[in-house]
């Protein structure tokens, strides 16, 4: 809950409106064998480093081991620590059961996952600037504007 809060918080505040996408990930496990692909936005630097994804302050996990990371789910990113997440998410592309329990997913995408695939196609850089191989896309991907709809039927209308 506290999660949501604060996302339709900082969505209605406007405060994403014009940051970037800064990472993109396509990985796979050797160990699990599983594939991950996701794709993340929120830095207010768009470093989409621990350090600088706060604007002030951290919250606490709400990780919820029953939830699952499906293909959609959006989450709060944090650092080597659980209690790092802020403003900074990511929205999976794929199934990532080994995220569950483990990261705070709170959200869906119910449409438009074809432009979230669309992010994830774009070419990244990998060099000094990119420190831990960040995979940040080689052109800016803005966010236009995140609006926050109290129904599904708000939704529609619009």
């Amino acid at each position: 809950p506290n999660h949501v809060r604060n996302f339709i918080a900082l969505a209605r505040a406007g405060y994403y409106d014009g940051l970037r996408f800064d990472r993109i990930y396509h990985e796979e496990s050797k160990e699990r064998g599983e594939q991950l692909d996701l794709i993340e936005a929120g830095c207010p630097l768009g470093t989409g480093e621990t350090p600088d994804g706060s604007i002030g302050y951290w919250l606490n996990p709400e990780c919820d081991p029953k939830a699952e990371h499906v293909e959609g789910t959006v989450g709060a990113c944090q650092g080597d620590e659980a209690d790092t997440t802020a403003c900074r998410f990511y929205i999976t592309l794929c199934k990532a059961p080994y995220l569950d329990g483990n990261y705070t997913g709170f959200g869906r995408v119910t449409r438009g996952l074809d432009v979230a695939r669309r992010i994830a196609a774009q070419p990244v850089v990998l060099d000094e600037q990119d420190r831990d191989s960040r995979r940040r896309p080689e052109k800016p991907v803005l966010i236009h504007q995140v609006t926050i709809h109290a129904s599904a039927t708000e939704a529609k209308a619009k």
